[in-house]
C-alpha cells in the first residue's frame, strides 16, 4: 500500500470513530475529507454523520459516491439513480457549495457512460459537457486539475465520432494532446484518434503524421 493510501485510509478511521459522538464535525470536515476506496462502511458511516446533524451540507457528496460504488460494482439501475439522486439532490438547493458540486463530477461520468452503452451519444455529450464545466471549478478548491476531466474530454471526442461531427471530434482529442497526464497514460490512443478523424476527412499526410506519432508512443512504452 502506498503511503497516499495510508494516509487517507487513516484518516477515514478518525472520521469513522467520530460517528460514535466523539467529536462534533464541521462543514469543512465534510466538503472536504476524501474516502479513498468507496465501501459500504464508509458510506453508512457518513449517511449517519448527516442524519445526525442536519445543518450539515453532504448529501450531494453521499449520493455521488454511492453512484459510483454500484457503478464499480456492475450496478447499472443502481448506479444511475443515485447519479440522478445526486443531482437532483444539488439542484433543489439542498447542498450549496462548490465542494459539493464538484462531487456530480462522479454523476456525469456515470451517467455519460451508460448514455454511450446505449448508444445515446447526443445524450452522452451533454452529460460529459456538464461533467466539463463542473471540472473547471477543481481547480479553484484544490489547486490542481480534475482527473475526470480528460476523461470528459476523451468521451465527448469518442461520442462525436459516432455522431459524425468531426471537426468537434478532433477539437477535444486536440485538448487532451495538452494534458501530459492523460498523454502518458493513453497518448497513443489520443494520436490513433485524431490519425482515424484525418483520414475520415480525406486528410491523408495528417492521418499518417498522426498514425506514426501514435507508433512511436507504443514502441517507447515497449522500450521501458
Amino acid at each position: 500500500m502506498s503511503n497516499i493510501k495510508k494516509i487517507i485510509n487513516c484518516l477515514f478511521l478518525v472520521f469513522l470513530c467520530s460517528v460514535n459522538g466523539q467529536r462534533p464535525y464541521t462543514q469543512k470536515y465534510i466538503d472536504t475529507f476524501q474516502m479513498g476506496t468507496i465501501t459500504e462502511e464508509k458510506l453508512n458511516s457518513l449517511k449517519n454523520v448527516l442524519s445526525r446533524d442536519k445543518s450539515l451540507e453532504g448529501w450531494t457528496k453521499y449520493y455521488a459516491f454511492k453512484g459510483y460504488y454500484h457503478f464499480r460494482n456492475l450496478e447499472k439501475d443502481s448506479a444511475i439513480f443515485y447519479a440522478n439522486k445526486a443531482i437532483d439532490t444539488y439542484s433543489s438547493g439542498e447542498d450549496k457549495n462548490l465542494y459539493q458540486k464538484c462531487t456530480l463530477e462522479k454523476a456525469y461520468f456515470i451517467l455519460g457512460y451508460y448514455a454511450r452503452v446505449d448508444g445515446n451519444f447526443r445524450l452522452a455529450v451533454d452529460f460529459c459537457l456538464q461533467g466539463i464545466e463542473i471540472s473547471h471549478h477543481y481547480r479553484k478548491l484544490y489547486g490542481r486539475e480534475s482527473k475526470y476531466l480528460p476523461y470528459f474530454q476523451r468521451d465527448v471526442a469518442n461520442s462525436y465520432i459516432k455522431m459524425g461531427y468531426l471537426s468537434s471530434a478532433k477539437k477535444y482529442y486536440k485538448y487532451l494532446m495538452n494534458n501530459s497526464w492523460y498523454m502518458d497514460r493513453a497518448g497513443w490512443n489520443v494520436l490513433n484518434k485524431l490519425g482515424l478523424v484525418a483520414q475520415y476527412q480525406s486528410q491523408l499526410d495528417s492521418a499518417k503524421y498522426y498514425y506514426h506519432k501514435g507508433l512511436d508512443l507504443v514502441e517507447d512504452r515497449f522500450k521501458e
